[in-house]
């Protein structure tokens, strides 16, 4: 029996899963011993205090990607206005890789909720595993989708609407998501195993399997994207603005002009991934080459900011849906019931 538990919460959270493993196999002693006592430091009481509020956050940021995501995969599968393209078709392949994202921090709350309960704690361990893997991938995926579409309509415009039909984009995104879990279940379950020592956690190969894949991807994305920039700074600067054209020819140019403002909008979304992806990846791997465990505190409470910024990416695409994309912002104000006469730039 524990009679004087001393629980160093900043030693703890060098692992982000050894504060939980102590609470796990000491929490019915410590709660039935009128003996025990806790002894915390100042430093281990602003370690608590930052985790609890990183975890509240944590919480937010999974509500809002879950609300934002659900509802931009909603009002494309209700409006045929908006499903009558594979461009919308593959937000919506993006949006549910962003809802996923969101279940993460609504997963790890349930194993603080049941910490007592071996077996229902591995399986909610597996499934937040295999959910952030899967929303990672699908993430990098549907971008890369996105891209190829915004691509191809920029290079063969006229072949682009028998090729790109939402049929064709659904067929695709059924696939790629097949092709994702049945991936990750391979990567989680038969390449690697679970380490002992680490509770819900896996192998390092498993994780640099992943970064290695999304980085190869990122760059070929990227580089694709250079290519767009420049095909459509050449059409803006050869083309003339859209009032010198003849009445009938106005509104194609419109729509010329609206399809190469999605592709800003992509390249936004691709580089708000970019961002939110890599920060944290430098960031990870700058102190595994500069510092040794036991990490210093600073080091700690930067691995919680890292993070925050890698899942901010999930509440930030519907947001950046709403503000460039008119018919997303009507829809947006519609199915929630507010005024849809509101007006925004075109």
């Amino acid at each position: 029996m524990l009679t004087n538990t001393q629980l160093f919460v900043t030693d703890a959270m060098e692992n982000s899963t050894r504060y939980e493993a102590l609470k796990f196999e000491y929490g019915n002693v410590i709660g039935q011993t009128e003996q025990t006592s806790i002894l915390l430091s100042e430093e281990d009481i602003l370690g608590l205090t930052i985790t609890i509020i990183y975890r509240i956050l944590r919480l937010i940021q999974g509500g809002l990607a879950i609300f934002g995501n659900s509802l931009t995969i909603l009002i494309i599968y209700k409006y045929e206005e908006l499903r009558d393209n594979c461009t919308n078709i593959m937000v919506a392949c993006l949006a549910l890789a962003d809802l996923l994202a969101g279940l993460a921090p609504i997963l790890s709350g349930l194993r603080e909720v049941l910490p007592n309960a071996p077996l229902v704690w591995k399986a909610i361990c597996y499934i937040e595993l295999y959910v952030n893997f899967i929303s990672v991938l699908g993430n990098m995926y549907s971008i890369a989708f996105l891209t190829i579409d915004r691509f191809v309509y920029m290079i063969k415009p006229m072949r682009y609407v028998d090729l790109f039909t939402p049929f064709r984009g659904l067929i695709a995104v059924v696939i790629l998501w097949l092709f994702i879990c049945l991936k990750v279940f391979c990567l989680m379950f038969v390449m690697a195993k679970v380490d002992v020592n680490q509770p819900c956690v896996f192998g390092e190969s498993v994780y640099m399997v992943v970064v290695t894949q999304v980085a190869i991807i990122s760059i070929i994305v990227v580089s694709v994207y250079i290519k767009i920039g420049f095909i459509v700074s050449e059409l803006k600067k050869n083309e003339p603005h859209i009032s010198m054209f003849p009445p009938e020819g106005q509104e194609e140019q419109r729509n010329k002009l609206r399809e190469r403002k999605t592709a800003k909008t992509i390249g936004l979304v691709l580089g708000t991934f970019l961002f939110c992806y890599f920060v944290p990846a430098f960031y990870t791997l700058a102190v595994l080459l500069l510092y040794q465990p036991p990490y210093p505190f600073g080091i700690l409470i930067g691995n919680r900011i890292a993070t925050l910024i890698y899942w901010i990416q999930s509440n930030v695409n519907p947001w950046i849906y709403g503000k460039r994309n008119i018919m997303f912002a009507k829809y947006y104000r519609k199915i929630l019931g507010l005024n849809t006469n509101h007006i925004y730039p075109d």
